[in-house]
């Protein structure tokens, strides 16, 4: 398996997998559940509140590929401002 990371390193030896799902909609929608929602991104963790369906969703991932994963929830304008350090696909 080949997975995109940080700073455009590419390679099989990873220690995790973070996954960003950009939605000014489910954004919103964690902000107006009691998320604090800051610099345009939930944290893990309150995506993992407000959104169990992700969660489920995260924990299957680790188990397929056999590491950890992470899935954060971004604005579109917060995502925009972390994008250069990431190789993005899609």
């Amino acid at each position: 398996m080949r997975v995109g990371a940080g700073r455009g390193v590419v390679g099989t030896d990873i220690g995790d997998v973070d996954i960003f799902i950009v939605s000014d909609d489910l954004y919103a929608r964690g902000v107006a559940a009691g998320s604090k929602g800051r610099n345009g991104a939930l944290r893990v963790g309150e995506t993992i509140k407000y959104f169990p369906e992700i969660a489920s969703v995260e924990q299957r991932i680790s188990s397929e590929i056999g590491t950890g994963a992470s899935v954060r929830i971004f604005s579109t304008q917060g995502f925009m401002r972390v994008r250069n350090g990431f190789e993005v696909f899609g």
